[in-house]
């Protein structure tokens, strides 16, 4: 099972792509959504 944080982050990337963001746009999201997690 995924932890909710990685669902969200999942499903903010799913919408992301589909609203024509580039994979370094998601990536860029993912890596600054866990760095925040971390603190």
């Amino acid at each position: 099972m995924l932890k909710p944080v990685q669902t969200v982050q999942a499903a903010v990337g799913n919408t992301l792509l589909k609203s024509g963001a580039t994979g370094l746009d998601v990536v860029q999201l993912q890596i600054e959504s866990f760095q925040a997690n971390l603190t």
